[in-house]
């Protein structure tokens, strides 16, 4: 089983989209850096969710593509591993 290292999304409605995961990005892919990309996501628009269709305001699809497609794409990383030493807190800072 291979590990997935990358997540893009593509919103086409504010909870709806197209997602991809992937151990490695594409070296043939089509890069944009445009506003469709960094579009906020309808949950929390401090994170990036891309645009898909008409959401995309007006943008046009990538040469040789049908639809318009603007991916946000994160890298996921391993979670951060406890320290040892470290106390666990009181339950009264709970």
């Amino acid at each position: 089983m291979s590990i997935l290292y990358y997540l893009t999304y593509s919103a086409n409605h504010p909870f709806l989209g197209h997602a991809f995961a992937f151990p490695k990005l594409p070296a043939s892919a089509a890069w944009f850096d445009d506003a469709g990309c960094a579009t906020p996501c309808a949950d929390d628009e401090n994170l990036a969710c891309g645009c898909s269709d008409e959401l995309c305001g007006g943008l046009a699809p990538a040469e040789g593509e049908e639809h318009t497609r603007r991916w946000a794409v994160y890298e996921a990383t391993s979670p951060k591993k406890k320290k040892k030493g470290i106390a666990a807190p009181a339950k009264d800072e709970m």
